[in-house]
């Protein structure tokens, strides 16, 4: 009987072991590949992509439906059940659970035409050319809309309606976008105009080579610069915030004293090397000056005030088709400086009645 008992022990380990060197493999091939690209063939488009950050492990069915906007998942677990879709090389089921860095095909002759809700003022233009265009998002505005208000008005939906993006060449939610803001982030953001430069601005983003400053109020009076190089993760009591954690990815951010407004708050200039969710306000509220308005990570914050402090100023980068030094630079919005008005007139902070204790 011990003999039995060790010899499935063993069998177990070597199972595990053999899992974990595949998932590992897995991964670094994943990292290789662009994050989006399109087989098509004449009769069957086959449709290759890499998930990216699942929220809380959502289902296959309930991520692709999120992803392509369809408004309900009946469509893609037809799909599902039809075999037309396959996660990690296998035939998946509608209740397989999504993880960062799975590689899921979906093969069928017609996906679902999502629709995005433009937002109700059209988006300022920076730039625009035949590959990108830089457009400067309002602090309040969605740049996508969150799975349980998928027709919340959006970034996204703006890039479609005013034709920059085109849901015939980059069928998904993101509508090209390169990368986002939070919500209460007003500022800059790029976005591709077709497949190949979507794949060549997230292989620039990927690789650090876009450099990003914003401008922060946070709280206290800071009288130098400095460099916070701590790893952030998910904090596992509060799923919709993150936290410094030793176990975390590397996240690095550089700061400076822009402007002293009075002894309860600083405005900075902020210029991060990584792009983690949340990465400025988890490190600011981590060196004990939360963001001002930032009440989720316990910033203090203006009577009647709802948003944080932060926007993104300036973005330098070099074209991903003609290699030109591309520059760009945004003003705050009204509101910003309407609450950097009133920290200037000694207007005091407090806690909001949403932060937590």
């Amino acid at each position: 009987m011990s003999m039995l008992r060790r010899a499935r022990h063993k069998l177990d380990f070597f199972s595990r072991w053999g899992r974990f060197q595949l998932r590992r493999a897995r991964n670094r091939a994943f990292q290789a590949l662009e994050l989006t690209s399109y087989v098509l063939t004449p009769r069957r488009p086959c449709r290759h992509l890499v998930v990216e950050h699942p929220q809380n492990n959502d289902r296959l069915v309930s991520y692709l439906s999120w992803l392509y906007g369809a408004p309900d998942e009946t469509l893609f677990e037809g799909l599902i059940n039809d075999g037309a879709v396959h996660l990690n090389k296998r035939r998946a089921a509608p209740g397989d659970l999504t993880r960062h860095m799975d590689f899921v095909e979906i093969k069928a002759t017609k996906l679902p035409a999502f629709v995005l809700t433009p937002l109700e003022r059209p988006l300022n233009v920076i730039y625009m050319d035949r590959h990108i265009a830089v457009v400067e998002k309002q602090p309040g505005d969605l740049c996508i809309p969150p799975p349980n208000r998928r027709h919340a008005p959006c970034v996204a939906g703006s890039l479609l309606s005013q034709g920059i993006s085109s849901s015939a060449q980059i069928p998904n939610i993101h509508a090209g976008l390169a990368h986002r803001l939070d919500r209460f982030t007003g500022g800059l953001l790029v976005a591709a105009r077709t497949p190949a430069a979507k794949d060549r601005m997230t292989r620039l983003f990927r690789q650090r080579k876009v450099r990003k400053q914003y401008l922060a109020i946070v709280g206290g009076e800071l009288v130098a610069g400095g460099v916070i190089d701590a790893p952030i993760s998910r904090d596992r009591k509060r799923r919709w915030a993150f936290r410094v954690s030793p176990r975390g990815h590397s996240a690095r951010t550089e700061f400076s004293v822009h402007e002293p407004l009075s002894a309860a708050a600083t405005e900075l200039k902020v210029r991060i090397h990584t792009g983690r969710t949340h990465q400025i306000r988890v490190h600011m509220a981590n060196m004990g000056h939360p963001l001002v308005g930032d009440f989720l990570y316990g910033g203090l914050c203006l009577p009647e005030t709802r948003q944080f402090l932060l926007h993104a100023a300036q973005l330098e980068f070099e074209h991903p088709f003609t290699g030109e030094l591309m520059s760009f630079s945004s003003t705050p919005s009204a509101a910003y400086l309407e609450d950097k008005e009133r920290i200037l007139r000694g207007e005091p902070l407090a806690p909001h009645p949403k932060a937590r204790r």
